[in-house]
């Protein structure tokens, strides 16, 4: 026989004030500082212990909640049995417990979410128990909140957008969490309640505008964008629909001659122009419904296809070139582009209107000299996280680390990194590849690299010599950069491939933006010569 309600009220004051920061934070975005406040409230609430080990962050999404987790999951559990007995409160009490018994179940369920991230997987074996978790917790009081299912849906979005940004937008200046933020907020919204009623399933109708200077890690921001989107969840089949790194799809409109953009957008029928043999599909039908099509450069389409897009960006509706009836666009519209439109618009080279429609959800992604003046610490975070990257040892990666600092300091300066994080990356790839084995002597510095020229995209001279390998005698005197080394390997894979820029980007592992980039227009025409003999 189940046992009868304790008396008094349902929340015990004291307990009702430490659960009314705790039941603020499933609407706050984990990276806004109003996020911290709530939780150094909650603590001053309920200190918690700093001598208790915390065994895992799966879950919880800092120290500090995760020292929380016991206790508040304990005071849940306490009133939800007492409402499960009849027990009833006030709707002051049901707001506050509703909130934190949200935010209990997100970090219950938080390390089997993280493992479907970290495994790109789709199945969730684990859905009956949080089905079961989600009933106890809100069944008794009949309280809105989604159905399990659609509530799934919504931690594994969250938990994504979180993992997502936290992992590749790195850095703790103002301007790199205000980039966080602004991804946050491009996917989940500003009010979550909000999002979770409706929005979640409109989003594909608001673009994302992703700006900021070449190598800022736009393409990165464009990832976290359509790696977090919502999936919807099969309660029958326990699956999601499919992998979050699934329906993401990049293009760069730089890669297309402006002659032939409008058919690589929309599609073409055969025969609808000269040297249109077969039907081909266009970029704005690569999407499915919750799916991403990432557009890159959208500042150098030319003004005759800028008008063509007027009707598609602002409908949803674009007609293939060599056709009469308008097909429907799904997914969602991220841009991308270096460039500064409104500047664009005002000097007559980017359509005011056409700039209105894409402009959506801004992010802008900071240069790596103003994340540096505002947290001069910040080279040393890059660094590490570069050298992490190539290194497995935790011992390495630290002597790496303050190698390669110590190298930036002394032969840098004040070098202002234009080709910002793109560059710092490569700058350190280099040390590690010439700069000698790490030592603490100081004279160990490694020997001054020269910074790679403003705008690399530009690719240098050719420094190949045909007849000695890769790059011949400067290669065997150790005077080539990692920068060349990686031009030559990329150029002689894209004459492999019989100049087919998605199959090279396939072998090497790379994007076909930086397979364009990284080409050696040298090398490739000598290349093609000898091929010609």
């Amino acid at each position: 026989m189940p046992s009868a309600p304790s008396p008094g009220p349902l929340i015990r004051p004291e307990d009702l004030a430490f659960l009314e920061p705790i039941a603020r934070l499933h609407t706050v975005c984990p990276f806004d500082p109003l996020w911290d406040d709530l939780v150094d409230a909650a603590l001053r609430l309920r200190p918690a212990r700093r001598d208790v080990p915390v065994a895992t962050r799966d879950g919880a999404l800092s120290d500090d909640l995760a020292r929380l987790s016991a206790p508040l999951a304990t005071l849940i559990t306490t009133i939800a049995a007492d409402l499960a007995h009849g027990k009833e409160g006030t709707p002051r009490e049901l707001a506050f417990y509703q909130g934190a018994a949200l935010y209990v179940l997100w970090e219950q369920y938080g390390r089997e979410l993280q493992v479907l991230i970290d495994q790109d997987e789709v199945g969730a074996p684990f859905y009956r128990a949080f089905e079961e978790s989600h009933r106890f917790l809100f069944a008794a009081a009949q309280l809105p909140v989604p159905e399990p299912a659609h509530l799934l849906a919504l931690y594994y979005q969250a938990r994504r957008t979180w993992h997502f940004a936290a992992t590749r937008i790195l850095g703790r200046s103002r301007s790199a969490a205000a980039a966080r933020v602004g991804l946050w907020r491009a996917n989940m919204g500003r009010d979550v309640c909000a999002y979770a009623d409706g929005l979640y399933h409109r989003m594909d109708e608001t673009p994302v505008l992703i700006t900021g200077e070449t190598g800022t890690g736009k393409d990165l921001a464009a990832q976290c964008v359509g790696w977090s989107r919502y999936i919807p969840f099969d309660p029958v089949a326990r699956r999601f629909a499919r992998r979050a790194t699934e329906d993401f799809h990049a293009r760069n409109l730089c890669e297309v001659p402006g002659e032939l953009l409008a058919s690589a957008l929309f599609g073409h029928r055969r025969g609808s122009f000269t040297g249109a043999t077969t039907d081909a599909t266009g970029y704005l039908a690569l999407a499915a419904e919750y799916g991403t099509l990432f557009l890159d450069e959208v500042g150098e389409i030319p003004e005759h296809v800028q008008a063509q897009l007027l009707r598609p960006f602002q409908n949803r509706e674009y007609v293939p070139v060599g056709e009469t009836r308008p097909r429907r666009m799904l997914g969602r519209l991220v841009f991308a582009t270096h460039r500064d439109l409104k500047e664009r618009c005002g000097e007559g080279k980017f359509r005011p209107d056409l700039y209105q429609r894409i402009k959506g959800l801004p992010i802008h992604m900071p240069p790596l000299r103003e994340m540096l003046a505002e947290a001069p610490g910040e080279m040393e975070h890059y660094v590490r996280a570069f050298v992490a990257e190539k290194i497995d040892s935790p011992e390495r990666v630290e002597q790496w680390t303050e190698r390669v600092v110590r190298a930036v300091q002394a032969t840098q300066g004040e070098y202002a990194w234009p080709g910002n994080l793109r560059e710092l990356r490569s700058w350190t790839e280099r040390q590690l590849l010439t700069g000698g084995p790490p030592s603490g002597r100081e004279g160990g510095v490694p020997v001054p690299m020269s910074p790679l020229p403003e705008g690399t995209g530009a690719a240098p001279a050719s420094t190949c010599v045909p007849s000695s390998g890769i790059l011949g005698r400067r290669a065997k005197a150790g005077e080539v950069t990692l920068e060349e080394v990686n031009r030559a390997f990329v150029t002689r894979v894209y004459v492999a491939t019989n100049l087919n820029k998605a199959e090279t980007a396939r072998r090497l592992g790379l994007d076909t933006r930086t397979v364009q980039r990284l080409l050696d227009p040298g090398l490739l025409a000598r290349l093609l010569g000898e091929r010609k003999k």
